[in-house]
């Protein structure tokens, strides 16, 4: 599939995905960056999010909720295939959220990252519940565009 088709393509299967009122649980997230994130998308269409935006807040994308990641990622997808190295922030973060974890939660809680004060980061994020909840949303056709938008 050539590269315009599958923008369209993309665009066409997540056409209907509603907007979500709220985009990420801070919940006990004290992270500027997460903050600002939630900030910087909330009430925005995928359209209207930048790719320095994108780029800026990439690994952000971890942290949406499922709705507002099934929301988002059509934008992402587009992005990277429309402007290539520009996005190279977000290709790796957006390739790993589309991959199925393959550790459980005591693996990942032992592996997990630490920041400075000990908060245990990545273990709910990376988890195969999360994982499952948000595909249980994707439908077919989108299913479809995101198994070729990997290939």
């Amino acid at each position: 599939m050539e590269k315009s088709e599958l923008i369209a393509a993309i665009k066409e299967a997540f056409k209907d995905t509603i907007r979500p009122t709220e985009t990420i649980d801070l919940g006990s997230i004290r992270d500027p960056e997460i903050e600002e994130c939630d900030a910087k998308f909330t009430g925005k269409t995928w359209q209207d999010i930048s790719i320095l935006e994108q780029n800026e807040y990439a690994s952000g994308i971890h942290f949406l909720l499922p709705e507002a990641y099934r929301y988002y990622l059509p934008g992402y997808m587009v992005t990277i295939l429309e402007h290539g190295d520009k996005s190279t922030p977000m290709i790796d973060p957006v390739i790993r959220s589309l991959l199925k974890p393959i550790l459980d939660e005591s693996t990942r809680r032992e592996n997990s990252i630490k920041d400075i004060e000990g908060t245990i980061w990545w273990s709910i994020y990376f988890s195969i519940p999360r994982f499952e909840e948000i595909v249980a949303g994707i439908t077919p056709a989108q299913g479809k565009v995101i198994k070729d938008f990997l290939q």
